[in-house]
């Protein structure tokens, strides 16, 4: 059994009525207007929290892994006096790829500085990443608690 506030984000009933709301769309499709938008601002919402609470379960590394190299050329493009022996190394993918155009834009967009430009990109793939596993979810089911447990295990 969910818990009683569950239910309406679910767009369901308590109960046995509950049961039979997340398995049979007929009572979805009656819905007003007025309910629709209501539902649908409820998932925005509810998308958004699963989105903080996969920021906060798996946390924010901008410098692991292959990022330490994307990072450097980053800094490497904004200060050239940075990194005088190797410059190479570090510029070799700066050529091919728009990610770094599109950084060095934002950081000078908030003023400089590029641990926040970080920050702004995970946040927003993260939380396009969540709408994008609801996205796929739809196209799989039209089970709204089906859907809903796919965001959730995806994030």
């Amino acid at each position: 059994m969910l818990p009683v506030f569950v239910y309406p984000l679910l767009g369901c009933a308590q109960g046995a009525a509950a049961v039979h709301c997340m398995l049979d769309l007929t009572m979805q499709a009656h819905e007003s207007p007025s309910a629709a938008a209501r539902t649908s601002l409820t998932h925005h919402v509810f998308l958004l929290a699963v989105s903080a609470l996969t920021f906060l379960v798996h946390g924010y590394h901008p410098f692991a892994d292959d990022a330490g190299l994307y990072v450097a050329g980053v800094k490497k493009l904004l200060d050239p006096s940075l990194f005088p022996v190797g410059m190479r190394f570090i510029l070799s993918e700066t050529r091919i790829e728009s990610f770094y155009p599109l950084v060095i834009g934002v950081t000078k967009l908030f003023g400089g500085s590029l641990e926040s430009a970080l920050l702004f990109f995970y946040l927003l793939t993260l939380i396009a990443f969540i709408y994008g596993a609801w996205c796929v979810s739809g196209l799989i089911t039209e089970c709204q608690f089906c859907r809903w447990t796919a965001v959730c295990l995806a994030g």
